[in-house]
C-alpha cells in the first residue's frame, strides 16, 4: 500500500490505538459542520433515515445555477461582457416559494451527524492532518473536514492516538497504532445477504468498516445495524450512505 493511501486511511477511518497515548495541545475548532438538505433528526445521535433529498427548490435552483455559468462560460469564450447575464444569474438566489419547498422530487437515504462532537479528538485529529502536510506526505490542505467526522463519530479515546502521531516521526511507524479489527461490516451485511437470499452489500467496503468497527461511537455502530434489518431491497442503498458519511 503506498503511503498517500496509508495516509488516507487514518485519516478517514481513525486506523489508530490505545497504544499510542502521548497528550499533546491541538488546534482549536474553527471550522462550521456543513448541515444536511434537509431537516435533520432532532436528538443529537447519529442517524440514516429515509426521507426527501431534493424538492422542487433544489430542482429550480440547480437549473438556474447551471443556467447562469453556461452563459457566463459563453461570454468569456466570446470575449464579451457577461452583463447580459446577470438577470439570468439572479434567478439562482431567488426565494423558493413555500409549495416548491415542499414538493418532493427525489427520496433517499439521508444522514445526521452528532450535534455535538469530542474537541479533544478534533484537534488531536487536526494536529496530526497538519503535521502530515508539514512531512510533506499529504498531498491535500489541511481543512480538518476529515476531523470533524472523526470526532463526531469516532469513541474520544482515539485522541491519544492521533495526538501522538502528531508529534510522532514522519517515517509513519504506525504499525503499533492499529485498533484490533472488529468484524461490524461482515456481520451486518453477512446477516442481510443470508436473509434476503443475495448480496444485500455489493460494492460496500466491509474491509473498511470491519478495521474501524471498534473505534465507532454506539449510536454509530446501532445506525449500521439499522440499514442491516431494513427491506432487502433498501439495505444497500443504506449502508453506502452510512459508509459515505462515516468514511
Amino acid at each position: 500500500m503506498n503511503t498517500v493511501k496509508n495516509l488516507s486511511l487514518l485519516l478517514s477511518f481513525g486506523f489508530l490505538a490505545s497504544a499510542c497515548s502521548t497528550p499533546v495541545d491541538g488546534q482549536p475548532a474553527t471550522e462550521e459542520v456543513v448541515q444536511p438538505a434537509v431537516p435533520p433528526v432532532d436528538d443529537g445521535r447519529f442517524h440514516v433515515k429515509f426521507g426527501c433529498t431534493r424538492t422542487a427548490c433544489d430542482e429550480v435552483r440547480h437549473a438556474a445555477s447551471e443556467a447562469c455559468s453556461d452563459c457566463e462560460q459563453d461570454a468569456v469564450e466570446s470575449y464579451i461582457s457577461s452583463y447580459h447575464c446577470s438577470s439570468l444569474c439572479s434567478e439562482f438566489s431567488r426565494t423558493c416559494s413555500d409549495e416548491q419547498r415542499a414538493q418532493c422530487t427525489q427520496e433517499g437515504f439521508i444522514v445526521t451527524l452528532p450535534a455535538e462532537m469530542s474537541e479533544e479528538l478534533f484537534d488531536a485529529c487536526g494536529a496530526y492532518e497538519t503535521r502530515l502536510k508539514g512531512c510533506k506526505t499529504w498531498a491535500k490542505k489541511p481543512d480538518h473536514t476529515v476531523c470533524d467526522t472523526v470526532a463526531r463519530t469516532r469513541k474520544p479515546e482515539l485522541a491519544s492516538s492521533y495526538a501522538a502521531l502528531a508529534h510522532g516521526s514522519c517515517k509513519l511507524e504506525f504499525s503499533t497504532c492499529f485498533p484490533p479489527e472488529g468484524t461490524l461490516g461482515h456481520d451486518v451485511c453477512g446477516e442481510a445477504s443470508k436473509r434476503c437470499g443475495f448480496n444485500t452489500c455489493k460494492g460496500v467496503p466491509l474491509n473498511e468498516i470491519d478495521t474501524a468497527s471498534d473505534w465507532l461511537l454506539p449510536d454509530v455502530s446501532a445506525a449500521l445495524r439499522e440499514c442491516g434489518n431494513r427491506d432487502c431491497g433498501e439495505v444497500q442503498a443504506c449502508v453506502k450512505t452510512w459508509a459515505s458519511a462515516v468514511f
